[in-house]
């Protein structure tokens, strides 16, 4: 009866993963199109400079909304369980609302009594990078609990709907007003206002001060605020690189590894992250339901990693070629960091499952200390190694630190969950891509032109990975074939 509820739960990730997949994968690929329209129209020191305002508000969303988002992801079945979805709506309001009224404050007095200190191009980023923290936190919590409800489709709308609108205002503003990589910011904000009140009302959403309760917010907080600590932690690993290469060298660098981050570990996060964000609220539930949440997790792990490996060697192979395809001219140089990036996003994306783990069994503080430790360790390699070899040592700290990070994670929670370390799901993914990069070596070489032959390989190259893992078994097509049985049955009823 286990086996076939821990089944059951993969099943149901697999077939909710087709609706993120979708909703991350559009999004995805209009922010690659966003990348290549701003790699032309900014310069890199611009761009730097973006990257640098948005690295200090990821951090803001560590310490506010990140870990209220997985509070409401955790506790959403709790409470809709006892029937009080209007106490915990009404709590998570004014939780919300205090938390990024308080921050958006803090930042704006330090912004006015140090802004004659910073750099004026950095300076001019600050104000809107302000109001972009606000209008993304109330779209975030929005969307979180799109994801604690199960509403996939509708997650994939919204995500989309933001990612072109933010896209489409930053080029506008950029053309009529002169705007530079600011404009971004702007987009982001003014597309979130709009999809927010939507998303609230299509999750039934109420507030009343009367159903707010202090037991909710406790729990809540009891639970959250110990993962700002992780969460702190894994800003670092994601934007202090650019901090330490601005010290160390220059905003030009900064823009380069940023678009190299972003062709890379961040599109393959993004793209690959349906899957895993269909697995939280199914971990929880079997969590909850006293399932065996190893099994799960390393099921999910295993799925995972098949999926990535293909994605992440084409990136990791073809970086000279994407990049000089797709970014500007002036931001080549990034190409050096993608394929150490591009494997740093498979052990980020199978450490979620294990962060999920911890959270599901409320070991929130345990998290929090394995997270700063990595990151700790992370932070001094990248300032070792971005002083000895540039952005090339900053992607080298980036691939090591994540590896440190899911092996610390496996190993603290190997005993309680029982798991398994994927090491065969890991090497059959990398002779898997290894014997599918073949074929492609000689395509490229028939083929002329740039942008056909990469189209080429690429379709040659996913043909026969997942050829591979049809003929060894690895993939089924029994799970989307049920799954779209089902959603054509209720359309014709």
């Amino acid at each position: 009866m286990g086996i076939t509820a821990e089944s059951r739960s993969v099943g149901r990730v697999v077939s909710d993963s087709i609706k993120y997949v979708t909703g991350q994968v559009f999004p995805a690929l209009i922010n690659f199109i966003g990348v290549m329209v701003y790699t032309r129209i900014f310069t890199p020191e611009n761009y730097g400079n973006y990257a640098l305002a948005l690295s200090l508000v990821v951090v803001s969303f560590a310490f506010t909304i990140e870990w209220i988002r997985n509070s409401s992801i955790r506790f959403y079945p709790t409470y809709r369980k006892q029937g009080n979805v209007k106490g915990y709506f009404s709590t998570l309001a004014v939780v919300v609302v205090a938390s990024v009224g308080v921050v958006a404050l803090i930042a704006t007095i330090l912004f006015l009594s140090f802004r004659g200190n910073l750099d004026p191009g950095f300076s001019r980023m600050i104000p809107f990078a302000v109001a972009y923290f606000v209008a993304f936190s109330l779209f975030a919590i929005s969307n979180a609990l799109l994801v604690a409800s199960f509403r996939g489709w509708l997650f994939t709308f919204t995500l989309t709907t933001n990612a072109a609108s933010k896209l489409l205002f930053a080029v506008l503003l950029y053309h009529f007003l002169g705007m530079g990589a600011e404009g971004i910011f702007v987009g982001v904000s003014l597309s979130c206002i709009l999809l927010t009140p939507f998303i609230l009302k299509r999750v039934g959403f109420s507030f009343s001060f009367k159903n707010f309760s202090r037991e909710i917010a406790g729990e809540m907080t009891r639970f959250g605020t110990p993962l700002i600590l992780m969460l702190v932690s894994n800003w670092a690993f994601l934007h202090i690189n650019r901090v330490i290469i601005k010290l160390l060298g220059s905003s030009e660098l900064v823009g380069y590894y940023t678009v190299g981050f972003q062709f890379s570990q961040n599109l393959l996060s993004l793209a690959l992250s349906g899957f895993y964000i269909a697995s939280y609220p199914v971990i929880f539930h079997a969590y909850e339901e006293n399932q065996n949440i190893g099994r799960i997790i390393y099921g999910l792990t295993k799925r995972f990693i098949l999926l990535a490996f293909p994605f992440i060697s084409f990136v990791a192979f073809f970086s000279k070629e994407l990049l000089r395809l797709f970014a500007g001219r002036e931001f080549f140089t990034g190409w050096q960091v993608m394929p150490l990036l591009a494997f740093a996003a498979l052990f980020h994306g199978s450490s979620q499952y294990l962060v999920k783990g911890f959270e599901a069994v409320r070991r929130s503080k345990e998290l929090g200390g394995i997270y700063l430790f990595s990151a700790t360790i992370f932070t001094l390699l990248s300032v070792i190694l971005t002083s000895h070899y540039g952005i090339k040592g900053a992607a080298a700290a980036a691939l090591i630190g994540y590896i440190i990070l899911y092996t610390s994670l496996f190993l603290r929670l190997k005993r309680q969950a029982h798991l398994i370390f994927p090491a065969i799901p890991i090497l059959k993914g990398a002779v898997y891509s290894g014997v599918s990069l073949v074929p492609i070596q000689f395509m490229m070489k028939v083929v002329n032109g740039p942008l056909p032959s990469l189209i080429l390989a690429g379709v040659v190259f996913l043909i026969v990975y997942f050829g591979i893992l049809i003929i060894t078994g690895e993939f089924r097509f029994k799970t989307l074939i049920s799954f779209v049985r089902k959603k054509l049955l209720r359309r014709s009823e």
